[in-house]
Parts: C-alpha cells; sequence; structure tokens
C-alpha cells in the first residue's frame, strides 16, 4: 500500500524557491512508487485568490505537501482558512535516497527524467506578508508601520492580511518591526522573515529598533500614512 493517496507540491513559480531538483526527485519517486502527483504554480496566489482550492486541498484525505518552508506554508494554508496536511520542506531540504525511503518512497534515478513545471501566471507576483498565528500576539506594530493598508483589525482584535495585493513588491519591512517574527514573507530569501523555524535563543524581532528610532518614529509613519491614505483617497475622486 502506498504511502500517500497523493503528493501535492507547490512549485513557487514565480521565485524558484522551491528546489526543482527536489521537486524532480520527488515526483520521479512518487510515480514509481503508484502515487500520484499534482503541480501547483503558486500556493500563495491560490491562498489570496482563491483559497477555497487550498481548503479543498486540506480536506482531500491521505495528502503530502511538498514546498516552501513549514512555518511559511501553515501560515499560507492557515490564511486560506484550512489546516497544512502532512508536509515535506523541498526549499532547504535535500531529498537523498536515505529520505525518500523515509517517506516511503522508491529513490529513483531522475537524469532522464522530464518534469514539465507550471509556468508563473501574469500579472501580480503574489508578494504580501501572512501571519504564524502560534507566534502572534496581536500588538498592531506591522498595522501601524505599513502605510499601504495591507493590515486591518478583525472585531476581536485580531491582526489580519486584509488587503494582500496593496503590499509592495519585495518589501519585507514590516515584518522586522514584529518583535515575535510572526509575520512572514515566504517569497523572500532571509531568515527568520521568509519562514525558517525561529531559533528562540535569539532576539526576537529587531529588539533595537524601538531604542533607535523611539516614538518619533511612529509619529513620522502615523503623519506619512494619514497623507498616503488622502492621496489614495483624491486619486479614486478624480478616476
Amino acid at each position: 500500500m502506498a504511502a500517500w493517496d497523493k503528493i501535492i507540491i507547490c512549485c513557487c513559480a514565480g521565485r524558484g524557491w522551491t528546489v526543482p531538483e527536489n521537486i524532480k526527485r520527488l515526483c520521479v519517486a512518487a510515480r514509481a512508487s503508484g502515487i500520484a502527483i499534482e503541480l501547483h504554480a503558486d500556493f500563495c496566489r491560490t491562498a489570496a485568490e482563491h483559497p477555497e482550492i487550498l481548503r479543498k486541498i486540506a480536506q482531500s484525505g491521505n495528502v503530502l505537501i511538498g514546498g516552501c518552508l513549514n512555518r511559511a506554508m501553515k501560515a499560507v494554508f492557515t490564511a486560506a482558512g484550512a489546516a497544512l496536511p502532512d508536509f515535506l520542506d523541498l526549499r532547504s531540504a535535500v531529498l537523498t535516497p536515505e529520505k525518500l525511503r523515509e517517506l516511503g518512497l522508491e529513490p529513483v534515478e531522475t537524469a532522464d527524467a522530464e518534469i514539465e513545471l507550471p509556468a508563473a501566471e501574469p500579472g501580480w507576483q503574489a508578494w504580501f506578508p501572512v501571519i504564524d498565528r502560534e507566534r502572534c500576539v496581536n500588538c498592531g506594530k506591522c498595522l501601524d508601520f505599513c502605510l499601504f493598508g495591507v493590515y486591518e483589525f478583525d472585531a476581536e482584535k485580531h491582526v489580519q492580511v486584509a488587503n494582500p495585493a496593496n503590499c509592495k513588491n519585495n518589501c519585507p519591512a514590516c515584518a522586522r518591526v514584529c518583535p515575535r517574527h510572526a509575520v512572514i514573507f515566504p517569497k523572500y530569501k532571509d531568515a527568520p522573515v521568509n519562514g525558517v523555524e525561529v531559533d528562540e535563543k535569539a532576539p526576537q524581532g529587531d529588539s533595537s529598533f524601538d531604542a533607535k528610532n523611539g516614538d518619533d518614529l511612529y509619529k513620522m509613519l502615523a503623519e506619512r500614512k494619514k497623507l498616503a491614505r488622502k492621496l489614495f483617497r483624491d486619486k479614486d475622486a478624480k478616476e
């Protein structure tokens, strides 16, 4: 009996963080083991535009998800209102034959294998933050820092990524002010913002941020936010 009914892989088509060679090795081993493979271009974009797809995947039975880093992928599924099924890190892990056997898969030589990876969809690159709910304390620093209305508080005062498309491409600045490393940008390159597991012995967040900048920076950000909102309103009124 196969270890999994299906293996579903997020290929991170826009950034390539899900290592193509790992995808290839997993696909070949799955096929040799009689397990169906399903390749998705980008779970981040799916979570933002079609969260029902991730909810369906989460409820589809005995599946293994392959993709980015564990904490990042868990937060992506949470953003879609789903729980992450069994997961395999294809960004930082190396899929050795021993690792594949641990997963109940048959290692196979991949040199001649051809795997067609899905292409990135045109338009929005799905750059936006997701929140590690196990670490978030709803302090609101990310919301206060962001000038573009990405975050909002819900009725219970929980921080939400309410407008992901408002986020500015390649900007992870709000994650750096989070005192708990709860803000994740899965498409970012560096830890812990990319969703790698947090080293609890290391300082949480940028401990020097408040000491260096004090209340003056937050006052400046508040004024800039008011100005930005006014500019957006004026622009909308003209259109």
